[in-house]
């Protein structure tokens, strides 16, 4: 009975109960039509409340709404941004084919000189820094450890455990120091650039100079912890090992197929197989004359002295 007054209703444009008259609605020619499909754009679920009432914008309020799916459209960004011409295709950059400056044959000298580590003794390295100045910054130098601390944490001769990671990191950051210094002589040397003062190039010199002797402290570094890492003491198995630099023999890396200059040189790989023929058998070799001297100096008196003043206290 609600819904024939309903209808009805909406037929003369009166609300039903007196609620005043209902917004204008365009007839349609064809009275037989049902409901539903006058308004397609949506759909009244006849099994909700029929008290249903339409707004003065003609939304539904009360009883269920079912939507349409809207029409999507095939252009993710519609018709905009389109062109007929195809784009040139995304750079390949791959690291085996990165872009190598030319730099004269004595700019290259003294750079592979240096990327091999300079021998730079220490009072001529101290007296190097003496005579440079800093800049007006504390952070200039090296942080230490505050008084406070210092009785707490400070501990002489104290050693420090790096992954071969963080060696190769830094031994990558003092390189592309000593590139940067040869490619700001270039600018200044072939006319690309403002010609440089000789000033610059007595600071580029230094600077340098003190990469170089850090790049030959962290081959050292790094041709030990190889070493340790087998559980091989590096100077009983390479005598020479702090002081011969790289000796300019490469290979191809397997992974990057970039070629890489070689750790040990053809020198360290003969101390190492002096009395065998392979490098895994002289490794084992040295490994067990380590461990003998070990476990000799563990039975010694004073060592075990030394371990049970350890476990009373």
């Amino acid at each position: 009975m609600l819904v024939v007054c309903l209808l009805f209703s909406l037929e003369h444009e009166e609300w039903p109960l007196g609620l005043g008259r209902a917004p204008a609605l365009v007839r349609d020619p064809d009275p037989a039509r049902p409901l539903a499909d006058r308004h397609p754009q949506s759909r009244i679920d006849h099994g909700a409340d029929p008290a249903v009432v339409l707004g003065a914008t003609g939304q539904i309020r009360g009883g269920k709404m079912k939507q349409l799916p809207r029409q999507r459209d095939p252009s993710p960004h519609g018709s905009q941004g389109t062109t007929d011409v195809v784009p040139p295709p995304p750079r390949v950059i791959l690291s085996s084919s990165k872009e190598r400056v030319r730099i004269a044959e004595a700019a290259k000298a003294r750079f592979e000189e240096l990327a091999s580590g300079l021998f730079l003794p220490s009072e001529d390295r101290s007296n190097l820094i003496k005579e440079l100045s800093f800049v007006n910054s504390s952070l200039a130098l090296v942080p230490s450890i505050d008084d406070p601390l210092r009785a707490t944490l400070y501990e002489k001769g104290v050693s420090v455990n790096m992954k071969l990671s963080d060696l190769t990191r830094l031994h990558e950051t003092l390189l592309i120091g000593l590139n940067l210094r040869e490619l700001i002589e270039k600018l200044g040397s072939d006319g690309q650039g403002s010609p440089l003062d000789s000033g610059v190039y007595g600071y580029l010199d230094v600077f340098a100079r003190l990469n170089g002797a850090a790049i030959k402290d962290l081959i050292r570094l790094e041709r030990e912890a190889v070493l340790r890492a087998r559980g091989v003491n590096p100077y009983r198995a390479m005598p020479s090992l702090g002081r011969l630099p790289l000796d300019g023999s490469s290979f191809v890396h397997r992974s990057t197929n970039t070629v890489i200059p070689n750790l040990f040189g053809e020198v360290l790989r003969s101390e190492l197989t002096t009395a065998d023929s392979s490098a895994s058998r002289a490794l084992e070799r040295l490994r067990r004359t380590d461990s003998g001297r070990a476990n000799r100096n563990n039975s010694r008196p004073s060592a075990r002295r030394k371990q049970c003043d350890l476990l009373d206290s």
